[in-house]
């Protein structure tokens, strides 16, 4: 008897551990690796998936992204439309070096909000500039208050997965310019004209 009892004890743990990983929420950026060339511009959404199974929305949320300034610069932000904005809510952002921290309030209500919200909602799409060669990670600050800040329905805070992301930008390849190359052949084909010029004398 003590066996069953334990038995189905385990049974209904696991069967409560899958649900609850099935309708995890997750906080992520969306491609969450790139890789880029010095000068090149990148585009990054900072999206909430798993709303439809967890029976979620998104009302509210206040975040801090970092990342490297020496690799990436000219910081610029657009928020999306899943909150009902422009016209339903208010955003906010402010910039310093190396840290992005935004945020959104919607006026509309939870279930105006699930009408328009899908399983997934993107929040924010980050766009920067290659500044600098190197590697660099896009992350969410967990640190600084009010670290991760996002309010589903009745203004509950969500409990979220989170996953970060990361930026790679390489070097070019040398390629010649034109002009190197047609310097560099006029000079060789001088030196042939030398070479033929000494051996007839």
């Amino acid at each position: 008897m003590k066996r069953i009892f334990v038995i189905t004890a385990l049974t209904l743990f696991m069967l409560a551990f899958q649900i609850s990983s099935t309708h995890a929420l997750t906080l992520s950026f969306e491609p969450p690796a790139q890789t880029k060339f010095l000068n090149d511009l990148l585009s990054v959404d900072v999206v909430v998936s798993g709303l439809d199974a967890a029976g979620e929305i998104v009302g509210a949320y206040d975040l801090d992204v970092t990342y490297n300034p020496a690799i990436l610069g000219n910081a610029a932000l657009d928020f999306g439309t899943s909150l009902g904005g422009p016209a339903d809510s208010i955003p906010f952002s402010d910039f310093s070096s190396g840290r992005i921290d935004f945020g959104e309030v919607s006026y509309l209500l939870d279930d105006d909000l699930a009408a328009i919200q899908g399983d997934a909602v993107t929040l924010a799409t980050l766009t920067f500039k290659a500044i600098g060669a190197g590697f660099t990670e896009l992350t969410f600050d967990l640190i600084t208050f009010p670290g991760i800040d996002i309010k589903g329905r009745d203004a509950s805070k969500l409990d979220l997965n989170i996953v970060n992301g990361s930026v790679t930008v390489n070097k070019p390849d040398a390629v010649p310019e034109p002009t190197s190359m047609l310097l560099l052949a006029s000079g060789l084909v001088g030196l042939v004209g030398l070479r033929r010029k000494f051996r007839k004398n």
